[in-house]
């Protein structure tokens, strides 16, 4: 309630300010380029609308399914009925995802009075995995349940709690990450390095996604240290109690500090305690190469001499291949692409490298735009082929078949992955497998008793069937091993059967010897394996004859099939019975490495003795090259605390092992609990998971507690649904009402050269809302503002509406402003089409028409105005324009990088004479005339980093007018200025020419330490620097709560400019005069004035109730004199 009656008063406050400010209409911001048409279509339930397009039909219908078990589990947790239907937009790869226009960037002056309803909206994308869009699922319904539950039933409700509880992000989102993935080995190798590095232990200096992930880390200890339950108490009690901190000291007797605290020391001890059992690499075993922190550095692949890597970099987006000389240090760059920027979906598992098995080239699988692209590196002639990859949505996995002619791929086509073989040369496929299940990780391998394909997948049985999904279970949510024989591609072995643990990254170790990495132990580390030709299963065969016709048949049953019913007993004669062992091959695997931190991915060069590894420690991502000796089987007995199995499960009975030739003595001496045959489908394993590996019941309850992924099933049952084509349906957006006095769209004047002045509107009740449809490619949005006082002759409103589903983004305004000032009203209207044309994600070309009138009205208040005709000026014009923005923005008003904006205007006056048709009728028709100017300009700011989040920001902004009729430029003070100190912030003391034609004034801001009008004239130039230090941002280590503390920051600035008249400001004519007259004579003083002014000073800036503030004093610096009195300037806005 306090809060809320800070608000009112604060609205109170700014309503007596009278306002004389423009807001820069200088805007910027990246784009979403659609390379192609999608023509969606839906699927639709009671609870849920699911728009997919070509190729996305069985993801669609796998994410009703699972939405409908998220759903449930969701409203148990949180205690709450969704009772809306949420809409999903299935895309069919992350590429595509980014070009939709759903979540667009569109940077705003204020955000201040934005209410952002809560939306009913999730996208998700398929990158091959259903753990991921299970991950994505469950993150996007919590964002909307948790939105819904903080936000309130009704609107009132949500402006409520949004004024009362200002929820940290590391809570808010932390939950959310906590709930969409639960803990897993990556999790646990990330807080530990974190931890372990100390960069957790300063919270407030995290990066937006490392202070997430500390959030869900924070849950995840919760509820490993105080239960499950402890989970929801503390989530229904912030909540109801409008406290974060007062939740935890309900729920754990402690505050939020305390709780962090204790959350570093607990996973701090359990660390080192663990990093005395495992194995140290040699540092001297370190790649060498150009690593920069908050890069994303993968794909290390080492040619087959051991001399040349390859290694992936990923820099928010911007992807460079490299190639790196061991020997020299010498780097190259292969292929390169994408854009570094937050706004839209990094894809950080492309590009993918593979070498071919002699050396002589490299594979490198890349997508652009909207193609997948091989390229195809010669390293004999140091050339680079490419060509396009037509067949698949994208590309998951790599490697080279045997030879440098085929590549065996992970690929996705029809929302399923899939294995296939392609041949280079001819483009052509041969699919190995064709289901519903994720097959990944694929690599040939070529051993003593098998040559063929070793690839992971969470299929349930060594089984191979086309199978598409209609609405089946996965069972088993782990990857096991499998291997199809190149001699027989009909049949699938399975190597691994660990329905707890996850095996990835199979490689060929030896001759006889393959090796993969596994979480069997909480942390992946390194097994080696061999395929040994042995028991499976049992089956029975029973010998039949045809009652009729006396011919005999032989019919083969799994064992526990009943044969009555598969045999017709009226037809034939059950003979005999046979009970015959089946064998395939298996793998006999023993663990290898015994690390504290994730191996991340593995290379193995057999023929050269050695491996390459990726792993991230202390933060930063090495490669390590290593023979393969260094390594052995004599630490394998480490289990991580949080791990899956029990040490004593690994431990029981279970001896040292130097080579994998012990490993069968070892599985021999131990049959009595790793072998049960003639069990079918048991799996020789050398960990005791103490249940049958298909023994149901059993292998149920264990997912059910403690498979990381388990879930919930609702029992709902997908049934086909009529498909039905995607029509515009429009929902509200947004709704903003605040203070402002910005000009809503055009930022010129008519100038009046009989009292030069600029007019702005006082400060007003804006109001601003937007509808939008799902998919976000039509928009119609407008508003009003009316002032305090003076309403009747004074007021604005505007309607546009944008059609964003091509690349050629299309926007139409309608704008009417009404203006009643000293017994003249002006009444405009302005109608403007404009177009922007993405040439990519950073830069695109815009261009527009529009039509202006602007009409005054003389009041009648003596016999001159009685009789003064009214006036009407009408303009047409074209404007272009070219913007790159290249900037990251890290939080408000802070961003790093560049951006830059240059246009042009050409401006035609359309007037409107009397013509008379006979001698009763007259119309106002248009006519031509010779007046018309051109606008030429440009901005340009960069943004560098120097510490942390203090940046050193700098622009120039420049423009001129040209033409027989001009535009004047006053400059000086700053946009949006509220409140000062100074009753008048125009210079009326600066002379103006009034016979230089100027059809339209503007300012140019900001100039700080003078008025406005302290230099005029038809072209300008401004420079601005500031550092900008967010000082609480950067020095305190805890997360802040405070969005007015959070954004807290000290400016100094210095600013620069002019503004002249002809070619330069330099020019004699540009000499400031002052002309004296009486009766008898005429003095004209010229007084000499320096073109150049300059202003400089100290400010602070922060936010309060969604208001970004400037608070500015400044000097100015002119004609060599600094000004005695400083200026002080309040405004709302961002950047300069």
């Amino acid at each position: 309630m306090k809060k809320q009656w800070i608000a009112v008063l604060w609205c109170f406050v700014l309503s007596f300010g009278q306002a004389n400010a423009q807001v820069d209409n200088v805007t910027f911001g990246q784009n979403r380029v659609q390379y192609k048409d999608f023509t969606f279509s839906y699927y639709e339930t009671d609870h849920y609308t699911v728009y997919f397009y070509q190729g996305g039909q069985d993801v669609a219908k796998y994410v009703i399914k699972q939405s409908e078990n998220i759903a449930e589990d969701l409203q148990r947790l949180l205690d709450m009925k969704f009772r809306s239907k949420i809409d999903i937009v299935v895309y069919n790869s992350i590429n595509e995802l980014n070009q939709t226009n759903i979540g667009i960037y569109e940077p705003k002056q204020n955000s201040g009075g934005t209410t952002q309803l809560p939306s009913n909206k999730a996208f998700v994308y398929f990158d091959g995995t259903h753990d991921a869009l299970d991950y994505q699922l469950r993150k996007r319904l919590t964002e909307i349940y948790m939105n819904k539950l903080l936000a309130g039933a009704t609107v009132l409700e949500f402006i409520q709690n949004a004024v009362a509880m200002n929820m940290p992000d590391w809570f808010k989102r932390g939950f959310i990450e906590y709930y969409a993935e639960p803990w897993n080995s990556n999790a646990e190798d990330r807080l530990r390095d974190g931890i372990m590095s100390g960069r957790f232990s300063k919270l407030n200096k995290l990066e937006p996604d490392e202070a997430m992930f500390v959030g869900k880390s924070v849950w995840h200890y919760v509820e490993e240290r105080y239960g499950k339950q402890a989970v929801g108490n503390l989530l229904y009690l912030s909540r109801i109690n409008r406290s974060v901190e007062n939740g935890f000291q309900f729920v754990l007797g402690q505050g939020v500090d305390e709780t962090l605290t204790d959350w570093f020391n607990y996973y701090l001890e359990r660390y080192i305690a663990e990093s005395a059992k495992t194995m140290k690499r040699s540092s001297s075993y370190i790649v060498n190469y150009h690593y920069k922190r908050g890069i994303d550095y993968y794909q290390p692949r080492l040619s087959n001499d051991g001399k040349t890597l390859l290694y992936a970099k990923n820099d928010m987006g911007r992807y460079h291949v490299k190639l790196l000389d061991t020997e020299t240090k010498k780097h190259k760059v292969l292929v390169r692409g994408g854009f570094r920027t937050n706004t839209i979906f990094t894809d950080d598992k492309q590009p993918l490298i593979a070498w071919a098995p002699d050396g002589k080239q490299a594979a490198i699988v890349f997508e652009k735009k909207k193609r997948i692209y091989l390229g195809i590196w010669n390293n004999e002639k140091k050339k680079l082929e490419v060509k396009s990859i037509e067949k698949f949505q994208k590309v998951v996995q790599i490697a080279y078949a045997g030879d440098s002619k085929n590549l065996v791929m992970s690929a996705v086509q029809a929302g399923q992955s899939d294995i296939y073989l392609y041949k280079i040369a001819s483009t052509t496929t041969t699919k190995l497998t064709n289901d519903y299940f994720d097959d990944l990780y694929p690599t040939y391998a070529e051993l003593s008793n098998a040559r063929g394909i070793i690839f992971s997948s969470n299929r349930g049985s060594a089984e191979l069937k086309e199978e598409r999904y209609q609405n089946q279970s996965f069972f088993n949510r782990q990857l096991d091993l499998y291997f199809i024989s190149l001699d027989d591609l009909a049949t699938v072995h399975r190597i691994t059967n660990t329905p707890m643990a996850n095996e990835i990254y199979p490689q060929q170790f030896s001759e006889d010897e393959f090796a993969f990495l596994s979480d069997a132990n909480g942390i992946y580390n390194r097994f080696t394996g061999i395929l040994e030709d042995g028991f499976s299963h049992w089956q029975i065969k029973y010998a039949t004859q045809n009652r009729e016709t006396g011919s005999e048949d032989t019919i083969t049953l799994g064992e526990g099939e009943n044969e009555f019913e598969v045999i017709d007993t009226s037809i034939y004669e059950i003979k005999s019975s046979t009970k015959v062992a089946v064998n395939k091959l298996r793998g006999i695997t023993l663990q290898q490495s015994n690390y504290l931190y994730n191996i991340r991915e593995q290379q193995i060069l057999p023929q050269k003795n050695l491996m390459v590894e990726l792993v991230k420690q202390n933060n930063k991502i090495l490669f390590y090259k290593m023979p393969l000796d260094s390594t052995s089987h004599e630490a394998a007995s480490f289990v991580s605390s949080w791990g899956k199995i029990s040490s004593d499960n690994i431990n029981a009975d279970k001896q040292k092992a130097d080579s994998l030739a012990n490993v069968k003595a070892i599985l021999q001496k131990n049959t009595q609990h790793t072998w049960q045959p003639p069990k079918p489908h048991d799996f020789q394993s050398e960990f005791d998971y103490k249940v049958l590996l298909f023994d149901w019941d059993s292998v149920s309850k264990i997912q059910n507690n403690a498979v990381a992924n388990a879930m919930e099933e609702s029992g709902f049952e997908f049934k086909q649904t009529k498909v039905r084509p995607y029509f515009v349906r429009f929902s509200v957006d947004d709704i903003i009402s605040q203070l402002d006095n910005n000009l809503i769209l055009t930022r010129y004047q008519p100038f009046n050269p009989n009292n030069p002045n600029f007019y702005t509107p006082p400060v007003s009740f804006a109001i601003k809302f937007g509808v939008t449809d799902v998919l976000e490619n039509h928009k119609v949005y407008g508003g009003f503002r009316l002032p305090f006082s003076n309403i009747k002759g004074n007021s604005e409103y505007f309607i546009s509406y944008e059609y964003l589903q091509k690349r050629l983004d299309h926007k139409y305004t309608y704008y009417r402003q009404s203006i009643t000032q000293n017994n003249i009203a002006i009444k405009t209207n302005y109608f403007e089409a404009s177009y922007k044309y993405a040439l990519d994600v950073l830069q695109h070309l815009g261009f527009g028409f529009a039509f202006r009138s602007d009409k005054t009205v003389y009041k009648a208040v003596d016999s001159v105005s009685l009789y003064q005709p009214n006036q009407i000026n009408n303009w047409l014009y074209f404007k272009g324009e070219y913007v790159f923005d290249n900037t990251i923005q890290l939080m408000d008003n802070i961003r790093y990088g560049f951006r830059a904006k240059a246009f042009f205007e050409l401006h035609k006056e359309f007037p409107f004479k009397n013509k008379k048709a006979g001698s009763d009728y007259t119309f106002n028709l248009p006519s031509m005339n010779n007046a018309w100017f051109a606008v030429i300009g440009a901005d340009a700011r960069y943004y560098q980093k120097i510490y942390r989040k203090i940046i050193w920001a700098s622009r120039i902004s420049a423009a001129t007018s040209l033409g027989n009729r001009k535009l004047i430029y006053y400059l000086g003070a700053v946009d949006n200025w509220f409140i000062s100190e100074r009753s008048e912030k125009f210079d009326k003391s600066t002379p103006i020419n009034t016979n230089n034609n100027y059809a339209f004034q503007t300012l140019a801001t900001p100039l700080r330490g003078f008025l406005q009008n302290a230099r005029n004239g038809n072209s300008y130039v401004v420079l601005n620097t500031e550092i900008r230090f967010p000082l609480f941002s950067t020095f305190r280590r805890a997360p802040i709560r405070s969005e007015f503390i959070r954004n807290f920051m000290l400016v100094g600035f210095f600013d620069a400019g002019t503004a002249w008249e002809g070619l330069s400001p330099f020019d004699g004519n540009n000499l400031y005069s002052e002309t004296y007259t009486n009766s008898v004579s005429t003095i004209k003083i010229k007084r000499y004035k320096t073109p150049v002014i300059m202003g400089f000073g100290a400010g602070l800036r922060t936010s309060l109730l969604g208001y970004f503030m400037k608070m500015d004093l400044a000097w100015g610096y002119d004609t060599g004199v600094i000004t005695k009195r400083p200026i002080f300037y309040f405004t709302f806005g961002y950047d300069f």
